[in-house]
Formats: C-alpha cells, structure tokens, sequence
C-alpha cells in the first residue's frame, strides 16, 4: 500500500533520516478533484410549462422508469459500476507469486478498469486497451537490461515511426499498437518495444502523487492505487532535474506487503533494480523544451516510456550505481527480504 505522501518523501530522502510509517490523512490525500463514476445516461431538462409538467409528470416519470429497467435488464445501458462490479483475473501465475497479498479492489476492478464493455464513447477502445496493458502480469521472456538512454531512444524511435503519437491525450488514445513493439535495439543487441520484459537500476527519487484513474475504477484508497515512482540516474536527489527521470509503476492487484513507499524508503540509501514490461503511455507527453519543462497535467519525465505493471523490485547491496550493473545477481536482494545496511 502507499505509506507516504510526496512531500514527506521527498524530505525523507532528501534529509536522510530514516522515516516511521505514516497513517490516516497525511499520506491519503491526492493531487485531482475525487470524482465518483456515474453511469453513462443523460438527463435533460424538461422544456414543459409548469401546468404541463404537474399534467404529465407521473405518466412520463412511470414510462420513462420503465424504460430504463428494460435497458439495465438486457444490458443496453452499461455503467461504469457495472464495470467496476467484475473481478480482476491476472490469466496467468503472477511473476510475484510467492508474496502476493489480495486487496479488495482484486474482487471488484477488472483490468481493463471502469471502461465499458462493449466501449460506448469514441475514446473506451483506447482506453481499454491501455489499462489492460497496465495491469498486464503476463509479458514473458529473460528480462533485458535497459538504461535511462534506452528511455529516450524509445521515445524518440516512436515519435519518428508514428507522428500521430505527439497528438495523442487522455482523451484521444490509440486503439491499434502493435507499431510500439520492437523499436530500438540497444547497445547490448536487444531489440525491445512495448511488452518487452526489462530490468533498470536506478535511484529513487521521490514517489509522484497517485489519485482517481480509470484502470482502478477510480479508486482512492492508498492500496487501490498505483504506486508511482520516480527513477533518477544518480543520489543527488535536490538537485536532478525530475525531467531526467523515468516512471516505474506498482499496480494495487495483488500488491505484496513488502512493497510500499515504507520499504523502499527504508532502501533509500542503495540504487534499487525494477522488473517488468515496457509500456508507452499516450496520455501523456515528455518534458519539452529547452531547458525541458512538462506539460499541464503530465509528469515531468524524459520519456513517455514506462516500466508497467512492476514484476520485481530488488535493493543493491552497494551504495553506487557502477557497482549495481542489472545483470549481475551477485549484489542484488529481493525488497521483501532486505534486511538493512550493507556495503
């Protein structure tokens, strides 16, 4: 579950003392009004004079009743609580197994989230298909080491093979993304894309504000949220330009213990490695500029890019970056099994 808040991470990591769990209100609150789903109906307002109204009130209001029953009766009006209502089936063993803990929203959030099916505004097939992606626990294949370079040539490599990406928002989402797999082949010979399996070392930075989104159904609660985390290449928190960072992202499904802001913050003084699926978010844009700024709304990062569902965290037991390389086992300890200070 989420234990913190970004202003108390960010002083946390900053300042260096090790923190105590936070709880209730201090740590709950988010960045976006909570607005809860309402089902997809219209109602318009009645154009009668008043003596026509008082007429034909209860005659409209018992047909008009009854209209809507037969509706919800043969699954003609689909509500975003009717979505909501379906379980979440992961369609494989999950790459966290052994330490999965189940939350409620596993009962009631399917994964493609709060979006109707079938999709009845012109965005839900975009939007679908993006949330499953997100909750998407079955990506297979030895994971791939990747750097913060590997980030920005994606992004670029998109941009260049499908020109519509930079036009792309949450209201507009692409419904066809098979052009996002193999992208780039990196300076290590792999060829990797969205739905590549990939591991990153990297420092956390702070944990980004997490709030109401489709793919939780809109969910508020700290463990029915995602756990936003903001990656940065090295120790020097205050002063790295957050646009320089990647996204690594923990999904509330079957979220282990192990695997809150308390724990990583407890790690905070080792580079940590992340594991899971490339997946390109089109809501949002990158950093632009010179010097780089984000957009309204859009988390400051160098690249659209993110690691999406987490399939594993580890700590580094050394306390430098050039001495945590990805692929060797040797210094790397699971989140859930780290014990504390090491060299």
């Amino acid at each position: 579950m989420i234990g913190w808040c970004e202003h108390t991470l960010n002083m946390a990591l900053i300042k260096g003392p090790k923190p105590t769990r936070a709880t209730g209100d201090q740590c709950g609150r988010v960045n976006f009004p909570l607005v809860p789903p309402v089902p997809r109906i219209a109602y318009f307002p009645s154009c009668f004079s008043t003596n026509e109204r008082q007429g034909e009130q209860m005659e409209h209001a018992s047909a008009s009743t009854f209209a809507l029953l037969m509706l919800l009766t043969f699954g003609l009006v689909s509500t975003s609580d009717h979505a909501r209502a379906q379980p979440f089936v992961p369609g494989c063993t999950l790459p966290f197994d052994s330490i999965k803990l189940h939350h409620p929203i596993d009962d009631t959030c399917q994964a493609r989230g709060d979006v109707p099916n079938p999709p009845v505004a012109d965005n839900d097939a975009g939007h679908a298909l993006q949330n499953e992606l997100k909750n998407g626990f079955c990506a297979t294949g030895s994971p791939l080491t990747v750097t913060f370079a590997s980030f920005a040539k994606l992004q670029q490599k998109l941009d260049q093979k499908i020109p519509a990406a930079k036009t792309w928002n949450r209201e507009h989402l692409p419904t066809e993304r098979s052009g996002f797999a193999a992208l780039y082949t990196t300076t290590n010979g792999d060829t990797i894309g969205e739905g590549s399996v990939v591991r990153f070392a990297a420092w956390v930075m702070k944990f980004r504000a997490g709030g109401s989104e489709s793919v939780n159904c809109g969910r508020t609660k700290k463990d029915e949220i995602d756990l936003h985390i903001v990656l940065i290449a090295n120790s020097d928190r205050e002063n790295t330009p957050e646009c320089s960072s990647v996204t690594a992202e923990i999904s509330p499904h079957f979220r282990p213990d192990g695997w809150d802001g308390h724990a990583i913050l407890l790690a905070n003084d080792h580079p940590l490695r992340f594991t899971g699926p490339l997946m390109y978010d089109a809501a949002h844009r990158p950093c632009s500029g010179n010097p780089p700024k984000p957009g309204v709304r859009t988390p400051a990062r160098v690249s659209s890019w993110e690691i999406h569902p987490v399939y594993g965290i580890d700590v580094c037991t050394k306390k430098s970056l050039k001495s945590c390389k990805p692929d060797d086992e040797s210094v790397w300890i699971p989140l859930d099994q780290w014990q504390g200070e090491e060299g």
